[in-house]
């Protein structure tokens, strides 16, 4: 899969006239390649584990995650 460079440049030009700044489309792709590069250490972790341990980690961190944010008032 190729990078077609003008292809990018015309979607930013177009992201630009439609009102988005350059500043807020640098911020988007940032954010994408940190999501995706912590998504992909997750998905890493996750695919050697077996099956009930995902589940069970899975089920302790959404727990943790709801816990935390009940008792936060």
């Amino acid at each position: 899969m190729s990078i077609n460079l003008a292809n990018i440049l015309s979607q930013i030009a177009l992201s630009t006239a439609h009102g988005l700044s350059l500043e807020h489309i640098e911020k988007m792709i940032v954010s994408s390649l940190i999501h995706g590069l912590i998504y992909g250490v997750i998905f890493k972790l996750f695919h050697a584990m077996p099956l009930p341990l995902t589940l069970l980690v899975g089920i302790i961190g959404v727990g943790g995650i709801w816990y935390y944010f009940k008792n936060r008032r």
